[in-house]
């Protein structure tokens, strides 16, 4: 609003003594009001200007022994008052303005009152006092609305003095919004116990007007609220008491004759909207309650508020504040008549239907989850999914691990209705959260296997995974999961369905792992061998899932099936290729698996063969391992082979009996040496070899080859030397 100009019988006054003084402020005011964009008259360049303008006339104000004459201070305050008006223009001209810019111009409005301060009060000039700090009022409100509660305060300060002495009604007015607006100042800048102060010392000037009173009663509301957020350790900034007194200033404003009679014959009664703040007070009061845990006294200032007239629409904070109440005293009922309320009132933002869905569901469980959802998939039709993955979520969190609590999950995600609200590509993120929330669950249970249930709830997660192609591998982890589910259960042809379908939909070593696991289980031991053979030509396929594979088979006592593996891993080393077992430890486990069976003699004889072949190309470390281990390992061979001629010896085998022992010397030599703990060893199986070689050849009444009788005199000659 526009401040109108001095009067005319003040606008011709005698040329001032300081006219170069005028004659710059007054083009600088015309710079103001050109309302011209360019560099020259920037906010910045302006506000420079007044400033420099403010200190020359301050100075020529006090070197002057006789100060301002009357004439010069009318043509200042006449310039003051059009910078003003230029100033609500610019405002009004520039709508969308920078910070920087916005402070430029509140210091070029601020100009206005200092140059009528320093112009002083002139003579004939009505109120001239109470439009000065008038001027300064709104100004330190402009800061305060820019954050800079320091420099509003400055303005507020400063225009006190000019009032301060109440002589007349617009005086006490303007008084009293300058008390008001310093304790918005000072509770702004942290200092609460001067903003309580401030609105103390209004209470005279407010007591006159029901306008007054309104206005303290929402000084004392918007201090109230400060208190109510930073929670003062100061007992005498207390919230409540603050509402409570804004409460009464209300009731006080209603109740004065000054509110219900018109001031005029064609006036209406002078009440001002007090129910509005009379309302807001009674919900901060709630909320003070709330805070406080008395849940009683919540719901009565509630029940205040609702029993108050002309208030139109319900705020949504009231029936959210009851139903926390509600809740948190046990009163279910009441909470669920609550929620109703809150969900049919259609100015609630969606996220506190919601919030309060949660905490509903979260105290009553899931028996209340379905209906909730279905009233807030109703109420939130833009975001129906969104508002179901939270009350689910806050439904599966609450749940634990509790088996009727999990499948009470799975009937309610499988619903019809809460599958519909998933539906169609929008949604695309909402049902993977929900899958994922799902998911997470039913490995917990997974993990403390409760296997069927956990089934339950991975099989009830797929329903919120599509079939397109960025979902294949999601749908294939179900799959898997659930055939290691119903594996665990034994039932042992379903998840073999379900790893059939997870293999459909994509093929992996995985998949087959799992397929052979449940051919183990299932004893049939021929397919088990012929998919190990296809498992080796996947394209993932790992030397460590052979080994996987072993242990399983071992686990399961399909021994056959672990040989043959052993053999298939046997066939993958080469020089140079890591492994993740070495060589000699696969044929040591060849080895002992083939000791089970009877008549294999001829396959340990040609795996441990093998052993001293590997033994002596790769030499004895690489092969074995070094040092203790490598020796352990070495010695096993050693042992085994004696032990093997011994047994094959009591079965007149002597033909393998003269191989083992033979082996047997290899390997005892090669750990030592030929001294120490093993030259006995060594000298008898050397011997024994030659014994079972001369007696293989009587039993099958055949001659010795040269090369074997080569053989033998080689050996008695070792043995002889070692003797």
């Amino acid at each position: 609003m526009k401040i109108s100009e001095l009067s005319p019988e003040y606008r011709q006054p005698p040329p001032p003594p300081q006219s170069a003084l005028l004659t710059d402020l007054n083009r600088v005011v015309a710079d103001v009001e050109a309302l011209d964009a360019s560099d020259s008259s920037s906010p910045e360049k302006l506000a420079a200007d007044l400033r420099c303008l403010l200190t020359n006339l301050a100075s020529a104000a006090s070197s002057s022994s006789s100060g301002l004459n009357g004439a010069f201070r009318l043509k200042v305050w006449n310039l003051a008052f059009r910078l003003w008006n230029a100033c609500v223009d610019r405002a009004n001209h520039f709508a969308a303005r920078g910070a920087e810019a916005a402070v430029a111009e509140t210091e070029i409005r601020q100009a206005a009152p200092e140059l009528l301060l320093v112009a002083g009060l002139p003579e004939g000039v009505p109120n001239a006092a109470a439009k000065a700090a008038s001027l300064f009022h709104r100004t330190g409100l402009f800061w305060l609305d820019l954050g800079r509660a320091d420099l509003a305060s400055a303005c507020f300060e400063k225009a006190t003095p000019l009032v301060c002495a109440a002589d007349t009604e617009e005086d006490r007015d303007i008084l009293l919004d300058l008390n008001l607006a310093r304790a918005r100042a000072a509770s702004s800048e942290g200092k609460q116990a001067l903003a309580v102060a401030l609105l103390s010392r209004s209470k005279p000037l407010a007591a006159a007007s029901s306008v007054g009173v309104k206005a303290l009663a929402e000084g004392y509301l918007l201090l109230g609220k400060a208190a109510l957020a930073t929670k003062s350790p100061d007992p005498a900034i207390d919230a409540s008491s603050l509402l409570t007194e804004a409460l009464d200033l209300c009731e006080r404003a209603a109740a004065s004759p000054c509110c219900t009679t018109p001031t005029s014959p064609r006036s209406s009664p002078a009440t001002p909207n007090l129910q509005v703040i009379k309302d807001q007070c009674l919900r901060c009061l709630a909320a003070e309650r709330l805070q406080a845990n008395d849940y009683e006294g919540t719901l009565r200032c509630i029940m205040v508020s609702r029993a108050s007239p002309g208030l139109g629409k319900e705020h949504s904070s009231i029936a959210f504040m009851a139903l926390r109440a509600c809740l948190s005293s046990g009163k279910l009922l009441e909470a669920e008549r609550e929620l109703d309320r809150l969900m049919a009132n259609a100015e609630a933002p969606e996220f506190v239907c919601v919030s309060a869905a949660e905490l509903y569901v979260a105290s009553v469980g899931l028996d209340a989850a379905l209906k909730v959802l279905v009233a807030l998939a109703a109420r939130c039709r833009a975001s129906a999914s969104a508002v179901a993955v939270r009350v689910l979520k806050t439904v599966v969190q609450g749940a634990g691990g509790e088996a009727g609590h999990a499948r009470a999950i799975a009937e309610l995600v499988s619903d019809e209705r809460v599958v519909a609200l998933f539906n169609g590509p929008a949604n695309a993120h909402e049902r993977g959260t929900m899958h994922a929330l799902l998911w997470t669950c039913g490995t917990v249970h997974f993990h403390a296997k409760n296997y069927e249930i956990s089934a339950d709830l991975i099989e009830r997660s797929m329903l919120y995974v599509s079939r397109d192609e960025e979902s294949r591998s999601r749908r294939a982890n179900c799959f898997r999961v659930l055939c290691l589910c119903h594996m665990a259960l034994r039932h042992l042809d379903r998840a073999q369905e379900f790893i059939i379908e997870a293999e459909k939909v994509e093929p992996s070593i995985h998949c087959a792992f799992l397929k052979f696991k449940i051919l183990l289980q299932k004893k049939e031991e021929e397919d088990a061998i012929k998919l190990m053979k296809a498992m080796m030509g996947y394209v993932d396929f790992n030397p460590q899932f052979l080994i996987l594979s072993i242990h399983e088979a071992i686990g399961c006592k399909s021994f056959c099936v672990a040989v043959a593996l052993l053999t298939f891993l046997l066939g993958l080393y080469s020089a140079g290729k890591p492994m993740p077992m070495s060589e000699a430890t696969v044929l040591r486990n060849l080895i002992t698996l083939l000791l089970r069976e009877p008549g294999s003699e001829a396959e340990i004889l040609k795996y441990s063969r093998r052993a001293k072949l590997r033994m002596g190309e790769l030499g004895l470390e690489a092969f074995f391992g070094k040092e203790t281990v490598g020796l352990r390992e070495l010695n096993w061979f050693a042992v085994s082979s004696w032990n093997m001629a011994l047994k094959v010896l009591k079965e007149d085998k002597y033909d393998y009996c003269s191989e083992f022992f033979e082996l047997a010397a290899e390997f005892f030599s090669s750990g030592n040496g030929e001294d120490g703990a093993n030259l006995l060893l060594i000298c008898k199986s050397l011997i024994m070899s030659v014994s079972s070689m001369l007696l293989a050849d009587d039993l099958n009444k055949s001659q010795l080859s040269d090369s074997d009788l080569k053989r033998g005199i080689e050996m008695l000659r070792r043995a002889g030397k070692l003797w």
